[in-house]
């Protein structure tokens, strides 16, 4: 991996940490504004809520090829 991919990831791996405490504090708006993206805003809620049971793995991948097809 290039320098500037492992740069590119461990600013990732910060914003997803700093995300995951706000997320913890309550504050879920707060959370979402620390992904710049909306592939990262995806993959904060597959973490919470799709890895720990809380939200069908199904519907979310259902979900992600809808969203795939509306780009």
């Amino acid at each position: 991996m290039s320098p500037r991919s492992e740069e590119f990831i461990e600013q990732a791996r910060d914003r997803a940490k700093l995300a995951r405490e706000v997320l913890a504090s309550g504050d879920r708006e707060g959370a979402v504004s620390h992904s710049r993206t909306h592939r990262g805003t995806w993959n904060l809620f597959r973490e919470r809520y799709v890895v720990s049971d809380a939200f069908d793995d199904a519907l979310f991948r259902l979900a992600q090829v809808e969203r795939m097809l509306a780009a």
